[in-house]
């Protein structure tokens, strides 16, 4: 018996018994490459689902990030508008306005020009004494998801101002109109537009009347202030 057993051969997992009788340890190469391969993916996966949660932590202040340089973006357009109907008015000799119209729920821009130097006035224009310059600019396609308004919540009013917003008011705060006009002596309508993007963030274009400047803010909900831009 014991000489069959020197010369047989005996696999028990990885040991196996040789013909000179010694017992040795011959994992194969197969068993080997799947106890490997079994590792390396686990390892994939673990990492694979450490990225996703990494991802989902990170994504709602990407998102906030995007909504802040958007907002940035269309207040920065909106000033240079605002400032070149200035240096318009002044080269023409005539008053040109800005206004703000809302058509099937979506923002326009519309440019008026006044046609007998008494100013853009609402009557003029449906009449057709000041005229329309050119098409109405969508705002929603121009930004984005920026748009005129003010958030469900009460905000203070952007400085000089005083007092507070109603939440979801008026975002165009022009002395009563619709619309920015600016004068051949460089004096424009004393204002602000309020522009929001994504029901939270909030900026503020504001025009200074008699000098015709423009500043720009955004609203720090976490200080509960206006920031210069």
């Amino acid at each position: 018996m014991s000489a069959e057993f020197g010369l047989g051969t005996l696999v028990h997992g990885t040991l196996r018994v040789s013909r000179d009788g010694a017992l040795r340890r011959t994992g194969s190469s197969s068993d080997a490459n799947v106890s490997s391969s079994g590792a390396g993916l686990a390892e994939v996966l673990i990492s694979l689902a450490l990225v996703g949660l990494a991802a989902s932590w990170a994504a709602p202040e990407v998102a906030a990030l995007r909504r802040g340089v958007a907002l940035r973006a269309a207040a920065q357009d909106l000033g240079t508008e605002i400032r070149a109907l200035r240096q318009e008015a002044a080269a023409l000799s005539r008053y040109q306005a800005l206004a703000f119209e809302q058509r099937d729920g979506r923002w326009m821009l519309q440019h008026l020009a006044d046609g007998n130097r008494n100013g853009v006035r609402a009557a003029e224009v449906a009449s057709g004494v000041d005229r329309r310059v050119g098409p109405p600019v969508d705002l929603q396609q121009r930004w984005g998801a920026v748009r005129p308004g003010l958030p469900g919540t009460a905000l203070p009013r952007v400085p000089p101002a005083r007092g507070a917003l109603l939440p979801r008011g008026d975002p165009l705060q022009l002395s009563g109109t619709d619309r920015v006009s600016c004068a051949p002596d460089g004096s424009c309508t004393t204002g602000t537009i309020y522009l929001i993007a994504g029901g939270e963030e909030v900026a503020a274009v504001v025009v200074y009347g008699p000098t015709g400047r423009v500043r720009l803010w955004r609203y720090a909900p976490e200080a509960g202030t206006w920031m210069r831009y």
